[in-house]
């Protein structure tokens, strides 16, 4: 499943035209995390493209998806419409309405996970999950 979100992250970080540095940086840690050689994770941004799965994820792999993805957004810190309407067109594959996006993305902050914040926002999305 990580190699599909990676995927995915790369498709964001590459919809207004580049892949800046530091989104560059937090797909190449996701990978590292999740146990993704380094030279697997390059080879995943040069060629993102595939299917995902949507519907075979639970809740909590939905909003890993979902949180990364606006993690991805800001952590250049310019958002972009590409990006939003990226993240909006795939919250939406995710089963999320769109209030999901806007909810959690003041509580993200470009670079720095903080694990009682992720636990209250996925709280606080699992009420505009619609699957």
């Amino acid at each position: 499943m990580i190699d599909q979100q990676l995927k995915l992250l790369a498709r964001l970080a590459g919809s207004d035209g580049s892949i800046d540095k530091s989104e560059l940086r937090l797909i190449q840690s996701l990978g590292n995390a999740h146990g993704i050689k380094p030279q697997e994770v390059a080879e995943i941004i040069k060629e993102p493209q595939g299917e995902i799965d949507y519907r075979s994820l639970n809740e909590d792999e939905r909003f890993d998806y979902l949180y990364n993805l606006v993690h991805l957004m800001k952590v250049d810190g310019e958002v972009y419409n590409q990006e939003i309407e990226f993240c909006e067109r795939i919250a939406t594959k995710l089963g999320y309405r769109l209030a999901a996006v806007y909810e959690i993305y003041p509580h993200i902050y470009p670079g720095v996970k903080i694990p009682s914040e992720i636990k209250m926002l996925r709280q606080k999305v699992s009420k505009y999950l619609t699957v």
